[in-house]
């Protein structure tokens, strides 16, 4: 028997009804819908309420911005209803698989509190991994039930080196998240967009409610859009109908304005990060945004890069694995004073030292395994800062040791036209991670991918 929150639908009636309306949108059919891709990414504009103790001014209006808003109207094809075998789908499952995974989630009692996601995250994690390029990625994915689509899109050769940095299931369980708060957050994205372009309307127009058109400036109101039809959807320009605003939440530029502060970046979806950032009240928690293992922890930690070019790598491979996401660069800006302050060890690959700090590191935190007392004590600090490391030769847990990891085991990106090693920072004792939120505070940004 269906649990009845499986009735829930991702798009509600009014908010469909808008978009329908105006081309952007088609009826449900079999399920599914589909909606014109202009309207992901969401039109960004400030907090309600600016923070007081933000850095960054924010405008007093902030109309509609589609300037990331591609011209042509291509489209998208989502679930009708949110808990479905349509949604496994679209968060990358073959048909087969779906109908398995929803089968368990409808199955199962309800006094346990059965999670949709989880059911997605256990069947990924019931396989057996897949870590360095010579293992069988694609046996991975096929022995999970994932579809040919996001099979494709995670072993695209362009991003090779980026997807040897973790396994096959780390970046299952990240694509399959990121589509999954995608269509768990489209209702409220798609109502604000909705609001915000009747808004806009009404500050160029004023009409009244009762003659409210969605019109571009001194045309007619136009009717109804067959969607249907051989046109095709129409794009969320070709509503709007006016140049776009300067947008004071994301931009192309990085704040030249602030002194004193080194900035450090990530890459990912705008809906993770905005679960560690309150634009509110500019309040940061670094937990919701940690992983691990990873290079210099086997626990979950936050790695940020001072390196705008590496934090652009790792968003485009999201965007190519999730493209309706939301993909984000965001920065912090961290004080120069206090990071001066901090106790730190520089862990860097170098060519012909076999026995460096780094691959000590790297080598017992991808292998989980204990290190000895003395480098402990040496890369127990406030922030380790170092070479991210790529597994192209063979897993970490299969080497005899440190100096089995080569100099080609870091991930490079071309900073100024040249082939440079990408860096990494981690702030990993309690006391750094809770002075970088305070200290931190309202200093976050977002922007846009570089060209």
């Amino acid at each position: 028997m269906p649990l009845p929150r499986s009735t829930q639908p991702v798009i509600s009636v009014t908010t469909a009804d808008f978009f329908e309306r105006h081309g952007l949108m088609s009826l449900a059919v079999g399920r599914k819908r589909t909606m014109s891709a202009s309207l992901t990414p969401e039109p960004v504009f400030p907090p309600r309420t600016p923070s007081p103790i933000s850095i960054f001014s924010q405008s007093t209006s902030c109309p509609l911005d589609v300037s990331s808003v591609s011209e042509s109207a291509s489209e998208i094809e989502i679930p009708e209803v949110l808990h479905s075998i349509e949604t496994y789908e679209f968060m990358g499952f073959n048909h087969d698989t779906a109908v398995q995974l929803w089968e368990r989630f409808t199955t199962c009692p309800e006094d346990e509190d059965p999670d949709f996601l989880d059911f997605a995250m256990w069947q990924v994690k019931s396989t057996r991994d897949a870590i360095a390029e010579p293992d069988d990625w694609r046996g991975c994915m096929e022995h999970a039930g994932i579809s040919e689509e996001l099979q494709d899109a995670i072993l695209q050769s362009d991003f090779a080196d980026v997807r040897s940095t973790a396994s096959c299931h780390f970046w299952l369980e990240d694509s399959i998240t990121a589509a999954w708060e995608t269509l768990e957050s489209l209702e409220n994205k798609l109502s604000r967009t909705r609001n915000r372009i009747q808004h806009s309307q009404d500050l160029e127009r004023a009409p009244s409610p009762q003659t409210l058109s969605l019109s571009p400036p001194g045309l007619s109101s136009s009717p109804p859009i067959n969607v249907g039809c051989e046109s095709g959807m129409r794009s969320l320009a070709d509503v709007v109908g006016f140049p776009p605003a300067p947008n004071t939440t994301i931009s192309s530029e990085t704040p030249s304005h602030v002194s004193g502060h080194t900035t450090l970046w990530r890459g990912g979806t705008r809906t993770s990060h905005e679960g560690f950032y309150d634009q509110e009240t500019g309040r940061i928690t670094l937990r919701r945004i940690a992983s691990g293992p990873g290079d210099f922890s086997s626990s979950r930690v936050v790695y940020w890069t001072p390196q705008i070019e590496t934090a652009n790598k790792y968003a485009q491979y999201a965007r190519h694995r999730t493209p309706m996401s939301d993909i984000i660069i965001v920065g912090v800006l961290v004080p120069n004073t206090w990071i001066e302050s901090l106790t730190k060890v520089y862990l860097w690959n170098i060519a012909n030292h076999s026995e460096d700090l780094w691959r000590k590191v790297v080598w017992a935190s991808r292998g989980s395994i204990t290190l000895d007392r003395d480098t402990w004590d040496t890369v127990f600090v406030d922030v380790m800062v170092g070479h991210i490391a790529k597994g192209t030769n063979i897993k970490y847990t299969r080497m005899s040791g440190p100096s089995d990891i080569k100099e080609t085991d870091s991930l490079t990106v071309p900073v100024n036209g040249r082939q440079t090693k990408c860096i990494q920072w981690v702030f990993h004792k309690e006391s750094a991670i809770r002075d970088f939120e305070r200290l931190c505070r309202g200093k976050v940004f977002y922007r846009r991918m570089l060209d």
